[in-house]
């Protein structure tokens, strides 16, 4: 937990019931903290994300705009890192998109029935867009085979992931 000071409180990952006690004590401390002058953590300057107006596998163009509004989840994939966050990509969508946020797949090369099959393996219900080399490049910066953006309704990124198998 983080403070209005910045101070970093480390709860660990294996806590006990009779820990608890512990929590709400830091979590009482942390809410009667007044807020600081000055932030200890200044704000970051979020970039907008790149457009893009890519075709959805039935044929019709759709836009980054298309989108306005509305956080976004936006995973970059092939047929071959499908596996890796698949599954994981299709839950988001099925536990947020009520909550007003939406996901878009964006395929990086794949052959449309390549593409087919990963969606009916993952059940996917958003948008897959079939990507190209300058909206690789403009939101990846490589020719990196997959990575996720988020994006606020503003349309700003937020936080990146990419190609984390390799880097660890």
């Amino acid at each position: 937990i983080v403070s209005r000071s910045g101070e970093l409180t480390y709860l660990g990952l294996d806590r006990k019931p009779e820990d608890s006690k512990k929590l709400e004590e830091i979590v009482a401390r942390l809410v009667d903290e007044p807020a600081p002058e000055k932030p200890a953590i200044s704000r970051r300057k979020l970039e907008a994300a790149p457009d893009f107006s890519l075709p959805h596998l039935a044929g019709k163009k759709i836009g980054l705009k298309d989108f306005a509004g509305k956080p976004l989840l936006v995973n970059f994939f092939n047929s071959g890192s499908a596996d890796w966050a698949g599954k994981v990509i299709a839950k988001l969508n099925d536990d947020y998109t009520e909550r007003g946020r939406q996901v878009i797949g964006i395929d990086l090369f794949d052959q449309p029935d390549e593409v087919q099959k990963c969606v009916k393996k993952f059940d996917v219900k958003y948008p897959v867009l079939q990507g190209d080399e300058a909206t690789q490049t403009a939101w990846i910066g490589s020719s990196i085979a997959w990575a996720t953006f988020f994006v606020y309704a503003d349309g700003k990124l937020v936080k990146t992931i990419k190609d984390t198998n390799r880097n660890g």
